[in-house]
Parts: structure tokens; C-alpha cells; sequence
């Protein structure tokens, strides 16, 4: 009888412990600006949904500072100039136990390859890929590529278990719950909010997903770290440092060039001599700027003091434009603050009165959903994982993300051209030619740029190295408390 009794006095003491255990355990609360998020790679992936894909994700190397940071991989060997080897770490895991292999990582890319409509010039690289053995992989180049490891490097290329791969093929809901290779693993995603649990030495986390991108300042306490706008102020501020995140960040509203009078180049020109954007900067405040190109600031490519669109406002500004019974205005939600709404609204209404907005919240396929809603004009915000031209360029070669309608080949083939330039200098040289001749025909127009992403963190939380790469490059699990 004592020895029962010893035995559930110290089976209850350890459920108790386990109890005391699971309730001190750390958690970081950070709100999305996204309704919705995708762990898929192959689905356009906004801001939100590579944050959180980068906790539970891992690479064979990914980007830092401008350096490219072994993960998955231990070694990377060129044989020649397009022969490269990759060798694998035998401690990599899958958050199910199971080591990645060779054929793991090869899976992963063919998926992404044959899923992926935008940001895949890697792949118009690689001619081959073989298997050596269950820790090494070969791969053939088609031709010599200064960028080829920066841009496997970028968010872009998660490696996933070769079985789920398949599994998730026939049913997509499996990506709400995917076996990848990262620091954590997905525990809870619902409507509303995301759990994960840390398979390492991080706090677990809670992601909230917000409808609007925006949260009011009296909010912010029940985080520990958030990239939303905050709208007011509150005593709350007080507990958070501000860090500055050099994120160049784009709003461009485009035309329809498929669809009725925008088919017309002048038209186009015409309307957009007409906008005028200083009611929407002012909304924005000190964060933003007047955009005076194509690409943000920041970007490689980018050329300041550019005149194309000064240009297109002094020969068209007097031209009339043809009459509307009615004007539709679309835009991608996770673009636009709600908060910011009505100054959009506002810049198109007073040329076209009879207005019609849709908001569209899906971004997979967003570019053809954009045409698709028949709308006049679109308002949208890019960015570039690489902070090179091409991703921000990559939208006008191919349907998905074309939220232009503009279609010209000899723009489709140069930007596909310029990834193989190996000189930096004339790789600058097309991309200005691309982006001259894309400005020319009146199809899109930089309305601000956001150089800088403001995170607000509390005051107790040590977030090494946070601020010197993008928050979505951001991992979580080497956060701790003072």
C-alpha cells in the first residue's frame, strides 16, 4: 500500500511540475498584417506568410547582411564555373525526426520549379540536378552565374520532406501543417491565429492575423513585437524601442492595358499625367517618399533623379481624357493600410467621380486575379527579396503577377537575358534599358516608397542582430529575455 501511494504522490508531483513547466513557458505574441497566410512556396508568398515560413523553414543557405550563411548545407564546392557540389549536414532534421536527404532537397526544388510562376530565374539556370549520394547533390549550370548562390540564398527556396511533398500535391490543406526543417514546427493555424512550437532552445510563438494592416496604439501592449502601422498614441509606447529595418518597400498604381480605353498608350498617358500623390505622402507622414523610379532606393538598378514620368506629365497633362460611365479601382489589401484607404480612393476619384473598389485579398495568382476583376487600374506594393532589379521586374515577364496586362517580348526575353550578365555594370545598364522601356508605355506608376520598416520591440526582449536584413529574414528562436 505505501508503495502505491509513494507511486501516485510522485506520478501526480511530476504532472504537477509539468503543469507549473508549461505555464512559465515563454511565449513571443507578434500581430500579421495579413487576413491570411501561405506556407506553400509555390504560392505568391507576401511579407507575413515568409516571416512565418522562415521559423519553421530551412534552406541550404540563405542571405545575411549580404553574406550567404551555410543552413542545411555544410559545404558548397565548385568544381568548374557551372559544376557546383553540396553537401548536407547530417544534424538537419525534419520536425518529424527524420534527416533531410539528398532526395528531400531535390524534391523541394522540382516542386518550387514546377509550382512557382514568379521569382524562379534560378531555375533557368540549373540544366541539371543529380543525386551522388543520400548527403550530396550535383548541380549543372547552364552557363557561369555570379548571382546563382545570392538568389538560392533569398527566402525562396525552403526544403520540405520528399513524402510530404507528394502527399501535399493531392491535398493542399497539408501546407497549413508542413514538415519542414526549421527551428519550429506548426502546432495551431487557424483563422485567426498561429501557434508555434520551438523544436530548439527558442519561446514558442503565437502569430495573430490582422485584418487590417494597422493596429491601434492602446493595442500594442498585448505584443512583444509588431511591423504595424500603429495609428494614435498610448503610455504603452514607453515599454517598446523603435529599430528602423531597411525594407524598400513600393506602391505602384498600374493600368490595364488589356482592358478598354487603356488599351490606347496615350490614354494611359494621359491619365497618368493626372495623379497627383501628395494627399496620399502626407498620410504616411515621415515614413514614406515621393518614389522617382521604377525600383525603390536601394535596390540595385535603381537610378535617382529620373525624369521619364516628369516627362510623361509635361506633354500629356492637357490632353482630355475619354469619358467613363464608371471606374473600377482595385487593390491588393496587404498592400494598403485601411487607415490610407480614402487618399487612394481620393487620387483616382477626382479624375474618374464614379468610382467602383474591389479589395482583393487572395495573393496567390495575384497579377491575373487583378485583370481578371476587370477593374481600370490597380494599386499594389512590391518589394525585392534580393534587393536586385529583377524581382521587382520579374512581374512583367510572366501572367501570374503581370498585373499590368503588358505584354512585350522583347521585355519578357531581356529580363530574362539580364540574369545571365556577369558584369555588374552592364547588368545595370539592361536593367535600366528594361525599366525605360516599361516606364515609356504609361502602363505603371510608382506612387511612394517606404525605404525603412518600423518594429517596435518591448524593452525586456534581446533581439540580436535584428535590423540588418528584412523582418521576414528574421529568425525568431534567438530571441530571449532580459
Amino acid at each position: 500500500m505505501e508503495k502505491i501511494l509513494k507511486l501516485v504522490i510522485s506520478t501526480w508531483l511530476l504532472i504537477f511540475s509539468q503543469l507549473i513547466f508549461a505555464a512559465q513557458e515563454e511565449v513571443l505574441k507578434i500581430p500579421l498584417h495579413a487576413s491570411s497566410i501561405s506556407l506553400n512556396p509555390t504560392s505568391v508568398q507576401d511579407t507575413s506568410s515568409l516571416w512565418v515560413a522562415r521559423q519553421i523553414d530551412c534552406q541550404l543557405t540563405r542571405s545575411s547582411s549580404s553574406n550567404i550563411i551555410m543552413e542545411a548545407a555544410k559545404s558548397i564546392k565548385f568544381i568548374n564555373s557551372t559544376q557546383l557540389q553540396i553537401t548536407i549536414r547530417d544534424d538537419v532534421r525534419f520536425n518529424d525526426g527524420s534527416p533531410v536527404t539528398a532526395s528531400d532537397v531535390i524534391a523541394s526544388l522540382n516542386n518550387i520549379k514546377s509550382g512557382r510562376h514568379v521569382l524562379r530565374s534560378v531555375f533557368l539556370w540549373i540544366k541539371d540536378i543529380k543525386e551522388l549520394n543520400d548527403k550530396n547533390i550535383l548541380i549543372d549550370l547552364t552557363g557561369s552565374y555570379p548571382q546563382f548562390l545570392s538568389v538560392l540564398s533569398s527566402s525562396n527556396y525552403a526544403i520540405f520532406k520528399k513524402d510530404f511533398i507528394a502527399k501535399a500535391a493531392q491535398n493542399s490543406e497539408l501546407w497549413n501543417y508542413p514538415v519542414g526543417c526549421g527551428g519550429y514546427k506548426v502546432i495551431q493555424n487557424t483563422a485567426n491565429k498561429i501557434i508555434l512550437k520551438s523544436l530548439k532552445n527558442g519561446y514558442n510563438i503565437e502569430f495573430f492575423l490582422m485584418k487590417d494592416n494597422q493596429l491601434l496604439a492602446n493595442q500594442l501592449g498585448s505584443y512583444d513585437i509588431s511591423d504595424l502601422h500603429l495609428v494614435g498614441s498610448a503610455k504603452a509606447l514607453n515599454d517598446y524601442r523603435i529599430v528602423n529595418l531597411f525594407d524598400p518597400y513600393q506602391v505602384f498604381l498600374g493600368l490595364n492595358s488589356q482592358h478598354g480605353i487603356w488599351r490606347d498608350r496615350n490614354n494611359r498617358c494621359s491619365f497618368i499625367s493626372k495623379l497627383d500623390t501628395k494627399k496620399v505622402l502626407g498620410e504616411y507622414g515621415d515614413i514614406a517618399r515621393k518614389a522617382d523610379d521604377l525600383l525603390p532606393q536601394g535596390i540595385f538598378g535603381y537610378k535617382s533623379n529620373d525624369t521619364v514620368f516628369q516627362s510623361i506629365k509635361d506633354e500629356y497633362f492637357t490632353n482630355a481624357l475619354p469619358q467613363l460611365n464608371s471606374f473600377c479601382l482595385a487593390y491588393l489589401s496587404v498592400s494598403i493600410p485601411q487607415d490610407y484607404l480614402n487618399e487612394y480612393l481620393n487620387m483616382t476619384k477626382n479624375i474618374y467621380p464614379n468610382q467602383k473598389v474591389i479589395k482583393i485579398k487572395d495573393t496567390s495568382h495575384f497579377g491575373e486575379r487583378l485583370l481578371n476583376s476587370g477593374c481600370d487600374v490597380f494599386i499594389v506594393g512590391l518589394k525585392s527579396n534580393t534587393f536586385d532589379a529583377y524581382d521587382m521586374l520579374d512581374p512583367f515577364s510572366n501572367i501570374d503577377a503581370n498585373f499590368t496586362g503588358f505584354s512585350n517580348q522583347k521585355v519578357i526575353k531581356s529580363i530574362k537575358n539580364s540574369q545571365s550578365i556577369f558584369d555588374p555594370n552592364l547588368r545595370f545598364q539592361e536593367y535600366r534599358s528594361i525599366i525605360n522601356e516599361i516606364e515609356s508605355e504609361c502602363v505603371i506608376y510608382p506612387i511612394l516608397t517606404i525605404p525603412y520598416r518600423q518594429v517596435y520591440i518591448k524593452k525586456d526582449l534581446i533581439t540580436p542582430n535584428i535590423g540588418k536584413g528584412p523582418i521576414n529574414d528574421y529568425y525568431l528562436g534567438q530571441v530571449y529575455r532580459e
